[in-house]
């Protein structure tokens, strides 16, 4: 049997950090030139909110829960995404 909020919730992670993933090629390449460090933890902060969107959705289609240190880093991941999301927009919205 399948645990479906794991699931629901693995499968909806990995849909949101794509399409953020997918809005970072949206800057020109003279934007993510220079501001790359904030390209890179935004993209990597989406990568591991990705990875951990696969273990929830791994635990919920062994029919487990998830466990409390994958809920506590899935959260802090998502906070530190918005977070480095956040800040890239505001300086590209200084530049502009």
């Amino acid at each position: 049997m399948v645990s479906t909020v794991p699931v629901v919730v693995g499968v909806g992670l990995v849909v949101v950090a794509t399409s953020g993933l997918l809005d970072v090629r949206n800057y020109t390449e003279q934007q993510r030139r220079d501001h790359r460090r904030r390209v890179q933890a935004f993209t990597y902060a989406s990568l591991a909110v990705v990875a951990l969107g696969l273990a929830a959705l791994w635990y919920g289609l062994r029919d487990a829960s998830v466990p409390t240190w994958l809920f506590v880093a899935i959260n802090g991941t998502v906070l530190a995404t918005i977070g480095a999301k956040w800040r890239l927009r505001k300086a590209l919205s200084d530049d502009g």
